[in-house]
């Protein structure tokens, strides 16, 4: 008899054990890293704004969210924003701490790749479980300028989806359109054809990327490397965001008249990554030239998303990391759409339905009946399409990459109606290898591309 009551309270101790730990919403901890030396003992230490909720034995993620070099340039060669110099941004490595002293972290083991801690680099800690199972949406907090915008975790056994995981508009911000600061001196005469301006209203916000923003710079047509361009005055659409393939450029506003304003100046689209070993953000949107409502504005980019487990069960659940679709113009140039994120999945076997999706925003369309129903103003472009990185055997998985579509005139009554008016889709993302794995250390592997 004692036995038997023996077994009855094993069994159900050891069917909780292998069905896993319900989890979801943000389960990650997030650390802006100010500074990185080594020991001479060939460990590395990281001073972070804050340990809290790191502990010793602790696997984390090393990442570079942004820092790369692009071009300045406002000339007529149009090439603002291209993009010079990754720098380290999308580099990003697995390590282990093994000691905190204050906001000093030690990691086991030299750092496998370079990163610049004066350019946004965070660590983000890799919870670990037996096995889990997504019970509501599993997620992490938008990027912020600072941290957030990625989601890791590592399950040794078995990972089951009940709910999805979604990243979807985490990534890069979008652009912000302005009004005039001033009077509004649009005229036919006088075009605005420049690739940068400040919050002066001749430009929309470009939509956030790899780069930083100088601070006078932060408006007009030209991309901010993977952020698509911001309309410029009068009324042009905002520029789509890029992923590792290229965002779409926004619509010309075309007003009817010789002496009327004229938008033939729209933002750029992202220019293209090209860098399918390292993880990036979805490029935002470019914000639309407004003059009457604020309401064109870019899209935000797609999030991380890193998996590590031995087998993931779909159960007919998404991993998604989608871009943002830019916004509506009303009388008013249309947002950019954004960038589809980075979703990296080392997970031998997969099981089971599953869909996996990182796809570019669609460029806003504009509404022209709020300032008079003849005129054509500019819809948004559409975004690159993300990507995944992976080995894994896709076999009844559905993956959706695409670009975002442009935009489109609705409610004219000057023959544009469900024109583009020149704006253009996004390219489509794909699937690539995951990274090489170029270092290990004994305490906790070190995964670097």
């Amino acid at each position: 008899m004692r036995a038997l009551l023996w077994i009855s309270i094993l069994i159900p101790s050891f069917s909780f054990l292998t069905q896993g730990q319900d989890i979801g919403g943000n389960i990650n901890i997030y650390a802006q890293v100010f500074s990185i030396t080594s020991t001479p003992d060939c460990n590395t230490v990281i001073t972070v704004n804050s340990s809290t909720g790191f502990s010793v034995g602790d696997y984390v993620i090393m990442i570079q969210m942004k820092g790369a070099v692009i071009s300045t340039a406002n000339d007529t060669n149009y090439d603002y924003g291209t993009i010079i110099d990754l720098a380290s941004v999308g580099n990003f490595e697995k390590k282990r701490i093994s000691a905190i002293a204050g906001n000093d972290l030690t990691l086991f083991g030299p750092l496998g790749l370079t990163y610049n801690p004066a350019t946004s680099l965070q660590i983000v800690n890799v919870p670990q479980y037996a096995n889990a199972n997504v019970t509501t949406t599993l997620t992490a907090p938008a990027w912020d300028g600072t941290s957030g915008g990625v989601l890791a975790l590592e399950v040794s056994g078995t990972l089951t989806l009940n709910s999805d995981i979604d990243l979807s508009g985490k990534g890069y911000r979008g652009g912000i359109p302005y009004f005039y600061t001033g009077t509004n001196t649009c005229a036919w005469w006088n075009p605005r054809a420049e690739m940068i301006y400040d919050i002066s209203g001749f430009g929309g916000g470009k939509g956030e990327g790899i780069a930083y923003m100088l601070p006078n710079f932060i408006c007009g047509r030209g991309p901010q490397g993977n952020g698509g361009g911001g309309g410029n005055d009068h009324n042009s659409g905002g520029g789509g965001g890029s992923s590792l393939v290229a965002g779409g450029v926004g619509g010309i506003n075309d007003e009817p008249g010789t002496f009327n304003c004229q938008g033939d100046y729209p933002g750029f689209g992202g220019y293209p990554i090209n860098q399918p070993q390292g993880l990036f953000l979805g490029g935002a949107g470019g914000a639309g030239h407004a003059n009457n409502n604020l309401t064109g504005i870019g899209g935000n980019g797609g999030g991380i998303i890193i998996l590590y487990c031995s087998q993931l069960d779909g159960n007919g659940f998404s991993i998604l990391s989608n871009g943002e679709n830019g916004g509506i113009g009303n009388g008013d140039g249309g947002g950019g759409g954004a960038g589809g994120g980075g979703i990296m999945i080392d997970c031998p076997n997969i099981n089971g339905s599953l869909t996996i999706s990182a796809t570019g925003g669609n460029g806003g369309n504009t509404v022209n009946s709020a300032t008079g129903g003849d005129r054509c103003f500019g819809p948004g472009g559409g975004a690159g399409g993300g990507y995944l990185l992976t080995n894994s055997n896709l076999t009844g998985v559905t993956t959706d990459f695409s670009g975002g579509t442009a935009g489109i005139i609705t409610l004219s009554i000057n023959g544009c109606n469900g024109s583009t008016s020149g704006a253009q889709n996004g390219a489509d993302g794909s699937i690539y290898p995951l990274p090489t794995i170029t270092s290990y250390v004994l305490e906790g592997y070190n995964f670097a591309r």
